[in-house]
């Protein structure tokens, strides 16, 4: 029997109410929290449910389920929007897609939606320096490194900034 090669798909869709239980799982799993600039593990349910119903109340955050080419849900992104630049976000919440490609996907479909559908001159992002797979993902599709930045805070992590133009 030979190996068949299954092309890599994905879909999007806006994000629905009973797409909680996702966001529920993600928010609270701290491995994956690590990767990402924020910590909602040590946020109650209630807090958390206030900022998911929060998404459907901010018209100038764009929130995006991201599904598989066998319609399973993997992840979330999020454009959020002031005039014509864009703060992306992006998790693959579902970790057995994490280091398969996806990423960079995910990064082009947020690129194209931005640009083409909301007529952004510019998307920029933060990540950790140690998410290192993450950055690869978003210099191969064409952000770039325009700065690094430790803040005030001694709790907050350090972050690079990259931004792709138009």
């Amino acid at each position: 029997m030979e190996n068949i090669k299954i092309k890599k798909k994905i879909f999007v869709r806006r994000v629905k109410k009973d797409d909680w239980k996702y966001f529920r799982k993600w928010w609270q799993d701290t491995d994956l929290i690590t990767l990402t600039s924020g910590d909602f593990t040590k946020y109650r349910d209630e807090q958390l449910y206030k900022w998911f119903l929060n998404m459907f109340v901010d018209k100038k955050s764009m929130n995006f389920i991201v599904l598989n080419e066998q319609k399973i849900v993997i992840g979330h992104f999020v454009l959020e929007i002031k005039k014509n630049i864009a703060e992306y976000h992006v998790v693959i919440g579902n970790k057995k897609y994490i280091g398969r490609g996806y990423g960079t996907l995910i990064n082009k479909k947020a690129i194209d939606i931005g640009f083409k559908k909301y007529k952004l001159n510019k998307i920029f992002l933060k990540v950790r320096p140690e998410n290192l797979r993450a950055s690869k993902s978003y210099e191969k599709v064409g952000f770039k490194k325009i700065a690094q930045r430790k803040y005030k805070n001694p709790n907050s992590p350090e972050l690079i900034i990259m931004e792709i133009k138009k």
